[in-house]
């Protein structure tokens, strides 16, 4: 599934999550804010997510 969503519109994050980038709307190093939920950033996936947030 992750495949066939565009990259230039979702974000893996972490293993179980991949999050739509218009719907984040806060973030730090270790969480996003997405749906008014607070979801973790993986420490594997921290070096693609810092800049495409950036």
């Amino acid at each position: 599934m992750e495949e066939e969503l565009s990259e230039s519109s979702f974000l893996r994050m972490h293993r179980p999550f991949i999050g739509a980038l218009n719907k984040i709307r806060t973030y730090s190093s270790r969480h996003v804010e997405a749906a008014a939920q607070e979801l973790p950033i993986g420490r594997l996936f921290r070096p693609r997510v810092e800049p495409a947030l950036g």
